[in-house]
């Protein structure tokens, strides 16, 4: 070696650095891969903040993130250990620096390309990724000082040494493969030890979780729902001395505002008031000791549950994290003895594995009000509340389209005589990264084989300045989706095929029937989809409607401007916009002047705007004073009397509004002054209320 090359031979020891850190980077990414998609979903990455341009783990569990079946990850580590022989052996053998610099050059390109997949494909750049490209751009600079001769002259050396392969050469290729499939041997051995567990069986493993066969016992304290002389209080409820005593027990948790949770509430309060009275139950709502008790009684007011279910409250949610529950709602059963049966029932369906007969949910709630119980914890199978729609005629839907905004009205029953896959995505769902990129190479290869309708589940921007509507958009455009997208950020869609997890994706006969749903990605979808599309073809018949029953309603009555009573059911005939208000309230004044413009544009659509004043029946003329200021012919109800208002001082919080139905269903719960101005909030309302946008 010439002096003057040995002169820059300490740049190796900064490279083998590189190197390790690299083969480090990619077991981590590996690791986090399959955990994400393999196991049990478990696994996070550090320092990778979720920003409107950066989401690591997105990247890393994207359809683009596997080569062949094997994490590109993975692949990085023989490189990596390649290149870290060259180097040492570089040392004393120049020409196996040309080879690392020329290897370093590949991965400079191949990383320009991951970019590329990565900001334009995915819609995301992967901070961990951007390491290792500057790990490869370092490669090859650090080689080529090292070797310090032209890069050209460095480039010919390998293209001539590939006509001829010398031997280094060939035990460098040796080496790779060797080192190659060892790592794939070595990722399969380690992919086929994860368990695909629930996040829900980790959290079972908890030390807080209860023994099975031993009596419960809570570690914190509850406290019960009330009010005395027209005030809400909480007063403090002992759970453990209800234990024990001989009657089973029920605690159904659920989540207010959720629509899913909420049909769930009334679901489980209705079957054990009407089918199981021998159990004792109670609903039961999470909060923190900011959150104001009187929200969560708002909403436990407006369902349908039984007059004599009573509510507690589990501050800080710490019995739902002793418990480990799955998520909202979950029912606890625990039999007369004090032991918890289980604290897994989503539904009342849900069916339990290995039981004869095909056991569910229900019929254990039966047994355990029955005096018995199984000698061991049932285990649950999952369940999706979508799952209630099966068999049943696809309900109906208007949304407006992502980028136009215009309104598409989605029928069941196709004109085409094909079948309709339904789905439900998310643009930030690393599932669904992995699910859209196969769906859009399947249309290519066999367009025209069934109806597409993507549904976008669309969040509202944040305080961090993320745009997930921006998001959603570049990734239509840069996957070159050509089936429509529906934009759902009012979640009225979602809410209305109660679905929970992205992507859920309905398989609807030509008739409009919903004959199942896929809940997960497929790892191959082309082998998913040609049986489905066969199956469906066979299925015929029409379908009956799903038709639940509303969970929320507002039940109350309104003193007229003349002085008389009047029902809010009678006032609701039509889609409602029920807005609580006050004279005194300086939010109330700011929002005003721009709800009484929307409630124009709400008329001229089928709607209506219902102002209801909290204050009493004495300020009828302040209320009529105030609001002649504002606007013509203006109207105003006031003092909310009887039915809710009986339970909850309505005016403990405005502005708030409802939208209601037509049928007088509550669909939202508004809290605080709305922009009622801006178009975007206005078509979302809109969309709640089906009624088309202008």
């Amino acid at each position: 070696m010439n002096p003057l090359r040995a002169k820059f031979r300490w740049l190796l020891f900064p490279l083998v650095g590189l190197l390790l850190a690299g083969i480090g980077i990619c077991l981590y990414l590996t690791r986090f891969h399959d955990i994400e998609m393999y196991g049990d979903q478990s696994a996070t990455l550090s320092n990778c903040p979720q920003t409107e341009t950066t989401n690591c783990e997105v990247v890393n569990t994207s359809g683009y993130a596997e080569f062949l079946g094997v994490p590109i990850s993975a692949l990085g580590i023989p490189t990596y250990l390649l290149l870290l022989l060259l180097s040492l052996g570089g040392w004393r053998n120049p020409r196996l620096l040309t080879y690392a610099f020329a290897i370093g050059l590949l991965t400079v390109a191949y990383s320009v390309y991951l970019y590329y997949i990565s900001t334009v494909k995915i819609g995301y750049l992967c901070d961990w990724c951007f390491r290792l490209y500057c790990i490869n751009a370092g490669i090859a600079l650090l080689c080529g000082i090292a070797a310090w001769r032209n890069p050209l002259g460095l480039l010919r050396d390998v293209f001539a040494d590939l006509s001829h392969p010398p031997r280094e050469l060939r035990m460098a290729a040796a080496a790779f493969a060797g080192m190659l499939v060892l790592t794939v041997a070595g990722e399969r051995a380690y992919r086929s030890a994860l368990t695909r567990v629930p996040t829900s069986s980790v959290m079972a493993a908890s030390s807080s979780m209860p023994v099975a066969g031993t009596p419960f016992q809570a570690s914190s304290s509850l406290a019960e729902f009330s009010v005395r002389e027209g005030k809400l209080q909480l007063e403090p409820f002992d759970l453990n001395g209800r234990l024990g005593k001989g009657k089973p027990l029920a605690l159904i948790f659920w989540q207010p505002g959720v629509r899913v949770s909420e049909e769930g509430l009334v679901s489980f309060a209705r079957f054990l008031k009407e089918q199981a009275p021998q159990v004792d139950a109670f609903a039961v709502v999470g909060g923190g000791p900011e959150e104001r008790a009187e929200i969560a009684w708002e909403a436990f007011c407006l369902l349908g549950v039984p007059p004599d279910l009573r509510l507690l409250r589990d501050e800080g949610f710490a019995l739902f994290k002793q418990l480990a529950l799955p998520g909202f709602p979950t029912l606890a059963l625990l039999d007369g003895r004090g032991v918890l049966v289980s604290a897994r029932i989503q539904g009342l369906r849900q069916s339990i594995a290995g039981a004869a007969g095909g056991m569910d949910a229900e019929a254990l709630i039966r047994q355990v009000a029955g005096g018995s119980s199984p000698a061991t914890a049932p285990a649950l199978l999952p369940y999706y509340p979508s799952s209630e729609l099966y068999g049943h005629c696809a309900p109906s839907f208007h949304l407006p389209e992502l980028f136009s905004g215009k309104d598409r009205l989605f029928t069941p029953r196709s004109e085409n005589g094909k079948p309709t896959f339904l789905m439900f995505w998310s643009s930030t769902c690393k599932h669904c990264q992995k699910e859209i990129p196969q769906l859009v190479e399947y249309l290519k290869k066999h367009p025209g084989e069934f109806n597409l309708i993507s549904v976008a589940l669309i969040r509202p921007g944040v305080s961090d300045g993320f745009n997930h509507r921006k998001v959603t958009e570049a990734y239509v455009r840069t996957n070159q989706l050509t089936w429509p997208v529906l934009d759902d950020s009012s979640g009225f869609a979602s809410d209305l095929y109660r679905v929970t997890s992205t992507p859920t994706t309905f398989l609807i006969t030509a008739a409009g029937q919903v004959a199942g749903a896929w809940y997960h990605p497929h790892e191959k979808l082309e082998t998913a989809l040609n049986p489905a599309i066969a199956k469906l073809a066979q299925v015929g018949g029409a379908c009956t409607p799903f038709l639940p029953d509303p969970a929320k309603r507002a039940s109350f009555s309104v003193a007229a401007p003349d002085g008389s009573q009047v029902s809010i059911d009678t006032l609701a005939n039509r889609p409602t916009v029920l807005h609580f208000w006050a004279t005194w309230c300086a939010p109330c004044q700011a929002e005003l002047p721009s709800l009484l413009k929307f409630r124009k544009t709400l008329a001229r659509q089928g709607g209506q705007v219902v102002l209801v004043s909290v204050e009493d029946a004495d300020a009828a003329g302040r209320v009529m004073k105030y609001g002649s200021n504002l606007a013509s012919g203006f109207e105003s109800f006031l003092a909310p009397r009887e039915g809710l208002a009986q339970r909850l001082d309505l005016s403990y919080s405005v502005p708030r509004t409802y939208l209601l139905a037509g049928g007088g269903e509550v669909l939202r719960t508004y809290r605080g002054a709305q922009p009622w101005e801006d178009p975007l909030f206005e078509r979302s309302v809109m969309t709640l209320l089906q009624l088309p946008a202008r």
